[in-house]
């Protein structure tokens, strides 16, 4: 992958690092990485989304490929699904959204707390992300989710997971009554909360795909993810006619300025 950079022969719009390890836990060579990192880093071939998931990688890998990311302002999409961040890649990649080139993000299994979570919501929607897939929610950053949804104009795909056991009771006793009551409140939560995003969802045309569940089964719930997807489906297929119209127009007027012109020429 790192020959095709370097020799401009790489055309594709995705680009995956992918290492051939046997043993999962074998670290990959720092030289390789140092390697990919400066070719990736002036490149100017390559633009497209680039995929580092599932990747067994440290923290110094980690934060060099993300250098490379900043300096390259083609790359407008970063898959870092299932692996690890730590602090350090976290604020490195908060400094990438802020340049405003990233359209696609993901950042599923990384491991980043509820604030963090939080900060890279606000950052990505108020910037011109196209796609966020972001890690397993709480209530609490479901909330913030759903808050600075109602501002952002850019959305088109999003991806969650809404987690009782982020809650705190994964150690509970099921038979206990006050988890019961817990869990009852939980699922009512939620339920409005998901209410509240279908009625943003249906106001905002811009977004088109919302893959969304909660590890609750309830008939209620099912319902309204089903309202969710419905609208999105019609906000997409209500822009793909605008288009279809604008395209008929362009198509239109290019006509009617080459009988314009032809009428010139016959004088």
């Amino acid at each position: 992958m790192s020959d095709k950079l370097k020799k401009k022969t790489l055309f594709d719009n995705k680009l995956k690092l992918k290492y051939n390890n046997i043993d999962k836990n074998e670290m990959i060579d720092f030289d390789v990485i140092e390697n990919f990192c400066n070719i990736l880093k002036d490149n100017k071939c390559f633009k497209g989304v680039l995929d580092i998931s599932y990747n067994n990688l440290n923290e110094i890998n980690l934060f060099n490929i993300m250098c490379s990311v900043y300096e390259n302002k083609n790359i407008i999409g970063l898959n870092i699904k299932n692996n690890k961040i730590t602090k350090m890649i976290f604020n490195k990649i908060l400094l990438i959204l802020e340049k405003n080139y990233l359209k696609y993000l993901n950042i599923q299994n990384t491991y980043i707390n509820t604030q963090e979570i939080k900060n890279i919501i606000f950052t990505a929607l108020n910037k011109n992300i196209t796609s966020l897939k972001l890690p397993h929610l709480n209530i609490e950053n479901f909330q913030f989710l759903i808050h600075n949804l109602k501002e952002n104009n850019s959305i088109n795909k999003l991806y969650f997971f809404i987690s009782y056991n982020n809650q705190g009771y994964k150690n509970c006793i099921v038979q206990d009554e006050n988890v019961i009551n817990n869990y009852e409140d939980y699922i009512n939560n939620v339920k409005d909360l998901f209410k509240e995003l279908l009625t943003v969802i249906e106001k905002k045309t811009n977004i088109q795909c919302v893959k969304c569940d909660a590890d609750c089964n309830d008939k209620e719930l099912n319902e309204i993810i089903s309202f969710i997807n419905s609208t999105c489906k019609k906000h997409k297929n209500n822009l793909e006619k605008v288009q279809v119209i604008n395209d008929n127009k362009i198509q239109i007027n290019s006509f009617e300025k080459m009988k314009l012109l032809i009428s010139d020429i016959n004088g």
